[in-house]
């Protein structure tokens, strides 16, 4: 969570700048500190329900790909109907700025202990032969 928090100052910078280079430095670390949270997000399926692994790593991926694609197409929206660059970024650094929220007071961050480990590997189904 604190990853995705720290990539926002480098997104809203990377709209003010005049330099060129200096953005696509400041998006870079943006996205570098972004997708640092990447893992541990990724890795909440397995904490869930080892079981139904799949259907929830395929849910995040669909609704993370759909995401994407509404975010461009309203970014292209954005743009036409006021002419300003800054405001998809502004939006996005925003969005960001809630899905920390919503990891902060949402998600558990307890620990999964021995014992627990044990009895979830009891729950995960058995490859099946044949």
């Amino acid at each position: 969570m604190l990853g995705m928090l720290a990539g926002v100052p480098f997104l809203v910078a990377a709209v003010s700048v005049e330099s060129p280079w200096l953005c696509v430095v400041l998006m870079m670390g943006a996205r570098l500190f972004n997708d640092s949270a990447l893992a541990g997000y990724m890795s909440l399926p397995t904490e869930l329900s080892p079981r139904h692994l799949g259907t929830i790593w395929g849910c995040m991926s669909t609704f993370g790909s759909l995401s994407g694609m509404a975010a461009t197409i309203l970014s292209g929206f954005m743009v036409t109907a006021t002419g300003n660059w800054a405001l998809p970024f502004y939006t996005g650094a925003a969005a960001i700025l809630i899905a920390g929220l919503v990891m902060a007071l949402g998600v558990s961050a307890q620990p999964l202990f021995l014992d627990q480990v044990a009895r979830l590997q009891s729950v995960r189904p058995e490859p099946v032969e044949g």
